[in-house]
Parts: structure tokens; sequence; C-alpha cells
């Protein structure tokens, strides 16, 4: 009876994951928070919030994009900046360079702190890509 047991869970999970691949991301280290490489989503991408007085950095996202502690930011030097006058969004630019990078020290909801870890000086608006882990 084990056994059959055991047969009828392993061929309940190979279904279940064979049913969820068409819909689930496939999440990997050069497409951490994105589709694979030929889906439309992007890797996950924000602004830096404020710049608190004790040094530490807000960037506008958090656990709900699935930012963890740990995760490192490349905070971007960018041009032709394109922001839905609505809603402020950002809806696209134009990488130039890499400014430096944070890493996350704090999640909240839709907030994260982090802490640089290279020598730059951030600014408000500043455009953030996550980096790694």
């Amino acid at each position: 009876m084990g056994e059959a047991v055991q047969h009828a869970t392993d061929a309940l999970t190979a279904s279940l994951l064979n049913a969820m691949t068409g819909i689930a991301p496939v999440i990997s280290e050069s497409q951490p928070y994105g589709l694979s490489a030929d889906s439309a989503m992007p890797v996950l991408e924000g602004q830096v919030a404020s710049i608190l007085p004790n040094g530490r950095i807000a960037l506008n996202v958090g656990a709900s994009a699935g930012v963890a502690p740990g995760d490192v930011f490349e905070v971007l030097e960018v041009a032709n900046v394109e922001i839905d006058p609505h809603t402020s969004e950002v809806l696209s630019y134009d990488p130039i360079d890499v400014k430096g990078e944070v890493v996350v020290t704090e999640v909240r909801d839709r907030v994260s702190y982090a802490v640089t870890t290279t020598s730059f000086t951030p600014a408000i608006g500043d455009i953030v890509r996550w980096a790694g882990r």
C-alpha cells in the first residue's frame, strides 16, 4: 500500500509541475524576476524613493515585488526618461551607465531599505535594476 501511495504522489506531482510550466514564471540567475528571455516582462526595476538621514536608501519596490534582504540593485545613469503624466510612473528610459550599487537590508511590502556598496551619491528618482542576490 505504501508503494501505491508513493506512486500516486509522484504521478500527481509530475502532473502539477507539467501543468504549471505553462503559467508559472521561469526564474533563473539571468532573469530573476521576469519570465523567460523571450517574454516581454522585464526584470525587477524601481526608483530611489528617498535618502534617509542615517544614509539608508528607500527603494519603491518591496516584498510584494519579490525583493528580499540581500538583493543587490544597480543604480543607473539614464537618459530619455519618459514619465506618465497621470501616474508619474517611469514608462521608458535609455540606460547609459551604472552609477553604483546598493544592497537591501530591510524589506517591507512596498518599500525596501538599502545601503550603498560602492562609492557614489544616489539621488531621489534614480532608476534601480535588480542585479543579483
